[in-house]
């Protein structure tokens, strides 16, 4: 296990609350259908996940993910931790931070999807990536659940995936759901990354060092749960090649045998009787600091919503020699559920009033884009260069930044200028040992490079600077521009 961060506890997103166990299974159930039914379920096309996107070359920086997407992966782990009987959790800004900087690493690498990556053991640390910055990518892997994949992103898919535990590479041990549904678990953080390669790498940091110590909130945690259960979370992830493993963890006996189970589940409905196959307790493990984790894969059972089974594991030892029962009603979670599905290209994730100026061709005019984005919409009507503008925050996607004017409208930052600034000082051109960096003509659109290369650690004067597109370029003099980026 790697080393954690200090948890500085924060309150879990509004959305998600505990619900009350004690209700019946109608109340409990109409609890759990109100509370989807406020998760958000948000496609993250693309690049438009990032606040910033990250710099994956030199000089690398891990970016940051958009606000809306943390809180969407927060409601959607507490929302499976609920069905769980277990209670709500934060994500950290600083476990946040941790598995942002792993992710970027990670996809900096283009590691292997296929290879087992906590701490990164089977990948080798690109030149961009800082070594400190590699090392502490390795404490997190170590440390973490992660996730792997290409194509379209949501906060529901990645969490819900590592959930189901189905296409697990270690096998059938659901240690990532056992690390997400710990009894002892404070806090976790969320960060993804996409790769040149077209992989998006998540990382979940979820094993802190101080909950170590900390006592279990609840002494048995079963998957699916006891009580009311959706029978969506049993089947959508499902395939015949990748059935959804289920479990029994024990928090406090740790005189469970590792071998010699059995289960037989039982639909209290129809009265018929399937069993458990590939039963096996994986305590060597320890993972979510459970002394016995129990794990099969439901076998002759039909899944029935409306009915009740009762599941039995036997061969747990002499603390139950009769071994562990427990109940649970299956029930339709999305069939009235209108969940909210926002566009991630329109989501401000920074709130931000300021003015600026379009920066342009001289005589000629930019778009106001009612959507912006990789599919964005033409609002038809246009900005002439020159123009001062107010803006009241701004988005990340296909590339750019995006801001959106006080008339709802939205422009392409490539064509605004921010902050200009005049700042005498000096800089040194930070790239890689042996190698300059270009200097440019102007920081604004129709830009040139001069011709001209500085080379790494070479130091100039600095006359002025000026945030275009939410990057701040700096004036060596005359017509002579260089991105802060590379300048320290």
């Amino acid at each position: 296990m790697g080393l954690g961060a200090t948890i500085t506890p924060q309150t879990a997103h509004a959305e998600v609350t505990s619900i009350s166990q004690t209700a019946t299974n109608a109340q409990r159930i109409a609890q759990l259908k109100q509370m989807y039914a406020q998760l958000d379920q948000t496609v993250y096309t693309g690049d438009s996940l990032y606040a910033d996107a990250p710099r994956l070359g030199f000089p690398f920086s891990a970016g940051r993910l958009k606000p809306q997407y943390i809180e969407a992966a927060t409601d959607w782990m507490n929302y499976y931790r609920q069905l769980a009987g277990l209670p709500v959790i934060p994500s950290t800004a600083a476990l946040n931070n941790k598995s942002q900087v792993a992710a970027a690493a990670m996809a900096a690498a283009q590691v292997n999807p296929n290879l087992d990556q906590h701490g990164l053991n089977n990948a080798n640390k690109p030149y961009a990536v800082p070594s400190a910055t590699w090392s502490a990518a390795q404490q997190t892997t170590a440390a973490s659940n992660l996730f792997f994949h290409q194509g379209s992103d949501s906060p529901s898919y990645t969490i819900g995936s590592l959930i189901a535990d189905n296409y697990n590479l270690d096998g059938q041990d659901t240690g990532h759901r056992a690390w997400m549904l710990s009894s002892r678990l404070s806090a976790f953080g969320i960060g993804v990354a996409i790769g040149a390669n077209g992989w998006r790498y998540a990382n979940q940091a979820i094993i802190n060092p101080s909950d170590y110590d900390r006592q279990p909130t609840k002494d048995i945690v079963t998957y699916p749960g006891n009580g009311v259960f959706p029978i969506e979370e049993l089947t959508m992830r499902a395939d015949n090649a990748h059935p959804i493993p289920w479990s029994v963890y024990f928090s406090n006996d740790d005189h469970v045998p590792a071998s010699g189970l059995s289960v037989t589940i039982k639909n209290n409905t129809t009265g018929q009787v399937g069993s458990g196959s590939s039963v096996k307790n994986y305590n060597q493990a320890y993972y979510g600091e459970y002394n016995a984790l129990v794990t099969f894969l439901p076998k002759n059972v039909t899944l029935t919503a409306g009915n009740s089974y009762t599941v039995t594991v036997k061969g747990l030892g002499s603390k139950y020699p009769n071994g562990y029962s427990y109940t649970f009603e299956l029930f339709n979670i999305t069939s009235d559920a209108n969940t909210p599905v926002t566009n991630s290209d329109q989501q401000v994730d920074t709130y931000q009033n300021g003015t600026g100026t379009i920066k342009y061709v001289p005589g000629y005019s930019i778009l106001e884009w009612s959507k912006p984005g990789k599919n964005r919409v033409s609002a038809n009507t246009k900005l002439a260069d020159g123009t001062s503008v107010n803006f009241t925050g701004r988005t990340y996607g296909d590339g750019t930044y995006w801001y959106k004017l006080s008339n709802g409208n939205w422009i392409d930052g490539r064509y605004l200028s921010t902050s200009p600034v005049t700042r005498r000082g000096v800089k040194s051109v930070n790239y890689m040992p042996g190698y300059g960096i270009a200097v440019w003509n102007s920081p604004y659109y129709g830009q040139k490079v001069t011709g001209k290369i500085l080379k790494t650690g070479t130091a100039w004067k600095s006359f002025a600077e000026v945030t275009v597109n939410n990057q701040v370029w700096y004036n060596l003099g005359g017509n002579q521009w260089m991105a802060g980026a590379y300048l320290k």
